[in-house]
């Protein structure tokens, strides 16, 4: 305890030295908490387009597939050909 006393006092509050490594410090601290910021902000926006781009797709195929397999075998089985063959991993259809 009387160690971290003895080193506050020693610490001169206006010194160039403690003022250039404070404005370091928080300079740095802003860069790079503005960069994460925009890095997840970005990586979110590609998540989102990605993901209405799959929307996308699967609405202007699916009713060309129903139709196909619907000349094929009964409307609901080709319905549920459609479905499967339009899921994957990452996207669910019900």
């Amino acid at each position: 305890m009387k160690q971290i006393r003895k080193i506050w006092t020693n610490i001169d509050p206006f010194s160039l030295h403690l003022r250039l490594t404070i404005g370091i410090a928080a300079f740095s601290a802003l860069v790079l908490g503005s960069l994460a910021t925009w890095t997840s902000w970005k990586t979110q926006q590609i998540l989102i387009d990605s993901h209405k781009n799959d929307i996308e797709q699967i609405a202007k195929r699916l009713p060309q597939d129903v139709q196909l397999y619907s000349e094929m075998m009964q409307p609901e089985t080709g319905l549920q050909k459609a479905i499967n063959n339009l899921a994957n991993i990452n996207t669910l259809l019900w």
